[in-house]
């Protein structure tokens, strides 16, 4: 009896300790029924190409910061969405953006969250937890930049590209977390998305 007791207390002793995974589905949710808040900054031609400052309320926190690029004419383009590595920025894709352009995409990219001015700083007591937090804000941003894109009249509802250099498994999550995009959303890796893209 006292084995059984013994065993039953470490059972229960390491389900406490390990809860259950979350579900994506509500830890990525966000009222996609918001105003994005869409705002234009200033703006400038290069090789042709539209290229713009913009910002977006995030469903999280502050404001999301990126630069959109658009090419000439009326569409329908088909959209892709770059994400930084870790110790860049939202200007890290912006020359593969204007190349990308060139051939009949709408480019955006944006700041992740430990970018922005006003994202408070983690306290040095959770930081696990902001570092958490961050992750999760980062991919709800993402998802909520493929409103920005799929709410334009010339970007094609139904093409859609991400560029992961890095977080991979953050954009991952993103594409794979509902949204109106889901139908065509593929994750891709450095600059051979733009070798895709050519075919």
């Amino acid at each position: 009896m006292r084995v059984l007791l013994s065993s039953l207390f470490l059972a229960v002793s390491i389900a406490a300790q390990n809860p259950p995974a979350l579900d994506p589905a509500k830890v990525f949710a966000y009222d996609a029924s918001k105003p994005l808040n869409l705002k234009m900054g200033k703006s400038e031609e290069v090789e042709m190409m539209q290229v713009a400052e913009i910002s977006y309320d995030s469903p999280k926190f502050g404001r999301v910061p990126g630069y959109m690029v658009v090419p000439p004419g009326e569409g329908p383009f088909a959209a892709i969405l770059y994400m930084h590595w870790g110790q860049g920025n939202k200007g890290e894709w912006l020359a593969e953006g204007v190349e990308m352009a060139k051939r009949g995409a709408v480019c955006l990219m944006i700041d992740a969250p430990y970018w922005r001015p006003d994202v408070p700083s983690p306290a040095p007591s959770n930081r696990a937890e902001a570092e958490r937090d961050g992750h999760i804000q980062l991919v709800v941003d993402l998802r909520r930049a493929v409103d920005v894109l799929v709410a334009r009249k010339d970007v094609d509802p139904q093409a859609h590209w991400i560029c992961r250099p890095f977080p991979g498994r953050d954009l991952g999550r993103a594409a794979g977390s509902g949204g109106e995009a889901d139908q065509d959303v593929r994750s891709d890796g450095w600059p051979a998305v733009a070798d895709e893209l050519r075919r």
